[in-house]
């Protein structure tokens, strides 16, 4: 009995203990705010609960303020503080907070960081993270981010000339997309050009996500007028969805005085300089003017250099720009050619040129410089005994025609008799000797050229509009366009001249006449040309060869079917390469024919950087000059010199050799 009683007493103190702890109190949580949403992304038109939850039992010691809302979300109950009972499976117990619930709905697509925002317990401040949601249009519902279209321009002021740079931005992308072609058109009172290279692709973060804004185009806007310049809304397409941009509307400047002749704003410099030509270019002065720096090339307008007694030769502008995101970025250099008719001393003024510079409010001037020069005498002209082209007689304009077989559908025809031959040796035990196949097609394409006699106004032709009479009502006889040509050019109408013998060549002419002709009268106007006609044979001698290459390549391979000798086969292969070198010398021959397509005339034809009638004339092409055309629009063609200067002509100024002037 006695050995029990320490072990009781063990027993009673340890359950005292117990019982004390328990009528202890604990420790209180520290107090929290924490954010509660089921998902983080919400489509247009839908209601979404905000659910604010606070530790405390308390809801009168809570108090809950916010700023105004997102323009993207309105608010349609709330805030609501309330008590709620949530039963901890862990603990076993039911626990006490305090809900602030707002109900929210989504206005518009947008990606938003919610909070964050301030709780007050008692005199405590309580902090609730911020959370990312992302509100989705009702046709984004299976995508992750909105999809957003947006205009992207310089903060201002904007004047009158500048280069303003538009870029076109579509934003909240998560992976790379191809912008697809777009058009916009130029608003009243300013010039459009599309551009490249003005933005980047840009990465952000949005919560734990990495998104992308996408340049999907870019123009450069240069107002022509002061007063408000509205960029339309464009239609943009995403993904397969469609997106609209919001108009803009910018408000243009005037010019300050000092700079309304040039027209020229931008950090720009210039310089201007004047040199006695080389030996090779004896007698001639030249003046060079250079622009450089970031501005409004297209629409500024350097001074015009005149040189007295000098006769101006030519003027060449060269211009060397990209876009950026500040406007145009390079340099402008105008060449002036004089020639003197002798020796002398002489005085000349080299204008100056001002600027116009947004970023400091001040117009920059270089002032008028005057030189002396002395200049040597221009060598002097070899005597050149000149040789005046006849028209062609009825004869020699059935010489000129060409054959007809190349095109013709019976000239693709003439290629069959060798193979027809070379499948006869399959079935036929022998077969008649090859000459029948190799003279058939020597006398057709001999047979080929028309014999008829010529109209009956063809021998009173004399005049231009006699053989433009002729022109139209035979299009296609190249004899007739190069005896229009000659009259053309005796009525000192250079244009008109060069087009016929553009268009001769390009119908097939047979000889060496048109393009004699042609290099004689472009060396006489000074008109630098490098789209050379072509001199070599003929497109119908050359399908000549390849017919006759393919025939005798087929016979000789038959041949060597019959009779098994190898020598066959040589003269087969021998036959099929001057097939092969023949095609290659056609395909090089037509291209280098189409390579021009019009000639500009008949008069100069103004050069412009952008089309439209107010678009600014930077220079002129002259009458006669040979283009390439590369693009159009309703009243303006893209055209391009073979020397590679390109611009905007009138649709009226050029002379398209597939139409009859």
């Amino acid at each position: 009995m006695e050995s029990q009683q320490p072990a009781g007493r063990v027993r009673a103190i340890l359950l005292g203990l117990v019982v004390l702890w328990g009528a202890l109190p604990l420790p209180a949580a520290p107090l929290k705010a924490q954010l509660n949403l089921e998902t983080d992304r919400f489509v247009v038109g839908t209601k979404f609960t905000l659910d604010i939850v606070v530790n405390t039992a308390d809801p009168q010691a809570v108090r809950f303020s916010y700023g105004a809302l997102p323009a993207a979300l309105g608010l349609v109950e709330g805030p609501n503080i309330r008590e709620a009972s949530t039963w901890e499976e862990s603990l076993g117990k039911m626990s006490r907070s305090t809900h602030i619930t707002l109900t929210l709905k989504v206005l518009a697509p947008a990606i938003l960081e919610l909070g964050p925002w301030t709780v007050k317990v008692g005199n405590k401040d309580l902090s609730v993270a911020p959370f990312t949601v992302y509100l989705l249009a009702s046709d984004e519902a299976k995508l992750r981010f909105p999809i957003d279209a947006r205009w992207v321009v310089p903060p201002g002021p904007y004047y009158q000339g500048q280069a303003i740079p538009l870029l076109l931005q579509v934003r909240n992308l998560d992976t790379l997309s191809q912008p697809g072609e777009m058009t916009l058109p130029a608003p009243n009172g300013a010039l459009l050009d599309k551009v490249t290279g003005l933005g980047e692709i840009e990465i952000s973060s949005a919560g734990e996500d990495r998104i992308m804004n996408i340049p999907w185009g870019g123009w450069m806007l240069i107002p022509t007028k002061e007063g408000t310049v509205t960029v339309p809304a464009v239609k943009v397409s995403v993904l397969g969805l469609t997106r609209t941009t919001q108009p803009i509307s910018l408000e243009v400047l005037a010019l300050p005085e000092g700079a309304q002749v040039s027209r020229a704003v931008g950090n720009l410099t210039y310089s201007i300089d004047a040199h006695e030509g080389t030996d090779d270019q004896s007698g001639q002065f030249i003046v060079t003017q250079e622009v450089k720096g970031e501005g409004n090339f297209p629409a500024l307008v350097l001074p015009p250099v005149t040189a007295g007694s000098l006769t101006l030769l030519s003027k060449q502008e060269n211009v060397h720009t990209k876009a950026t995101s500040i406007g145009y970025s390079g340099n402008l250099v105008v060449t002036w050619r004089f020639q003197t008719e002798r020796a002398g001393s002489l005085g000349l003024r080299l204008p100056g040129f001002q600027s116009f510079q947004p970023s400091t409010g001040l117009v920059n001037t270089w002032e008028d410089r005057f030189i002396s020069v002395n200049l040597s005498a221009p060598p002097a002209e070899k005597p050149v005994a000149a040789t005046r082209p006849l028209p062609l007689t009825w004869e020699q304009v059935l010489a000129a025609r060409p054959w007809g077989l190349w095109g013709s559908w019976w000239g693709f025809a003439l290629a069959f008799p060798g193979l027809l031959f070379w499948l006869a040796t399959y079935w036929k035990p022998r077969s008649p000797g090859p000459s029948l196949f190799v003279v058939l097609p020597l006398v057709l394409l001999l047979s080929a050229a028309s014999n008829l006699g010529p109209p009956e106004n063809f021998a009173k032709a004399r005049t231009l509009q006699d053989w433009s009479a002729l022109t139209v009502a035979h299009p296609n006889e190249p004899g007739f366009w190069y005896n229009k040509a000659l009259a053309a050019a005796d009525s000192q109408k250079t244009a008109l001249a060069i087009h016929a013998l553009r268009r001769a060549l390009d119908l097939g002419y047979q000889g060496t006449e048109a393009a004699s002709v042609l290099r004689t009268l472009e060396e006489d106007q000074v008109l630098v040309d490098q789209f050379h006609p072509w001199l070599g044979l003929s497109s119908d001698l050359l399908f000549a060869m390849i017919l006759v290459s393919l025939n005798l390549g087929f016979l000789f391979w038959g041949g060597y079917r019959l009779s098994r000798r190898p020598f066959w086969l040589v003269l087969a292969s021998l036959s099929l390469m001057g097939c092969v070198t023949a095609t290659s010398a056609l395909v090089v021959e037509e291209s280098v024919r189409h390579e021009a397509n019009a000639v500009v005339g008949p008069s100069d034809g103004p050069l412009k950087k952008v089309p439209g009638s107010l678009a600014e004339r930077w220079m002129s092409l002259r009458g006669g000059t040979v283009v390439k055309i590369l693009g159009r629009t309703l009243d303006d063609v893209l055209v391009q010199t073979g020397y590679g200067l390109e611009g905007w002509v009138s649709a009226n100024d050029l002379l398209l050799l597939d139409a009859i002037p």
